[in-house]
């Protein structure tokens, strides 16, 4: 049987664990998931030695362990490097492999959003730890331009220098007059904002397009952040939040720990009402 876990603070509202557990079932694959609340590193060092004992094949990570939990790994995939942290741990013959799945959930979920269109210039707001996968995502696209803004022109300045492997990004500080100048000319826009930064939009212009390959992309998918999503599909941009990237990062750590495909054996639309449905318990 497949025994996995998340861990996070806060945990409670995870969607990972209707999520897997719905993979589990679609693919007749025995197995539990269960949300672990670790607050310290106590806890997390407890969570480790049930990985080594065998009570837990496999582990997702949230915020705020993403980094901390590459020190208990014996062994990080390539993409974990240079990501600079761990979303999802299998055990490997006694070993266990930190991987990060969320260049690949993002890089998945935005041809979804694309649908094989391309994109020359592109824009990204923030510099966190989700903007790493997105940039690594973006750059694997090979667009023309790429512009980064954030409001601590450093912390931008890092990111694309531990990231970027010299392809040139023009950063710039986020206000809402370069944020306004950015959405004028770019065809990809992509939101890493953290929900509490969503009211730049309100007081950026947002350009109207009349051409329907014009993209808004949010990785925030809580109802509470809609609002900036309707409100670029208003202005005639093809708009997504960041449920599709949960759904694809989910499928990624799933095949990670199975070690083979299991995307042609799901149903997204069915995935999607699921997450709906279980967020909105949260919301009532």
């Amino acid at each position: 049987m497949l025994r996995l876990a998340v861990i996070g603070d806060p945990i409670a509202h995870s969607l990972s664990p209707a999520l897997h557990q719905h993979f589990m079932e679609t693919l007749g694959v025995p197995g539990e998931y269960e949300r672990i609340l670790v607050r310290n590193e106590v806890t997390l060092e407890q969570v480790v030695e049930r990985l080594r004992s065998d009570q837990l094949n496999g582990l997702n990570i949230t915020a705020p362990w993403k980094t901390t939990i590459k020190e208990y790994t014996d062994e990080l995939t390539a993409v974990a490097e240079r990501i600079g942290a761990v979303n999802t741990v299998k055990v490997v013959d006694g070993a266990l492999i930190g991987h990060n799945t969320d260049k690949d959930g993002f890089y998945r979920s935005l041809q979804e959003l694309l649908q094989r269109n391309t994109v020359s210039h592109v824009g990204i707001a923030g510099a966190g730890g989700a903007a790493r996968a997105v940039l690594l995502g973006v750059l694997q696209m090979a667009p023309d331009e790429i512009a980064l803004l954030n409001r601590t022109v450093r912390n931008a300045e890092d990111l694309v220098e531990s990231v970027a492997n010299g392809h040139p990004v023009d950063i710039q500080q986020l206000t809402p007059t370069t944020l306004t100048d950015t959405l004028d000319r770019v065809e990809l826009f992509i939101s890493t904002l953290p929900p509490q930064a969503h009211a730049i939009f309100d007081e950026a212009t947002l350009p109207g397009v009349s051409s329907p390959y014009r993209y808004y992309y949010d990785l925030v998918y809580s109802a509470a952040c809609q609002q900036v999503v309707n409100q670029f599909a208003a202005a005639g941009w093809q708009s997504t939040d960041g449920l599709d990237m949960l759904i694809y990062q989910g499928i990624s750590s799933m095949e990670f720990w199975l070690d083979e495909p299991i995307e042609e054996k799901l149903e997204l639309p069915e995935i999607r009402q699921l997450l709906r449905e279980e967020e909105a318990k949260y919301q009532e």
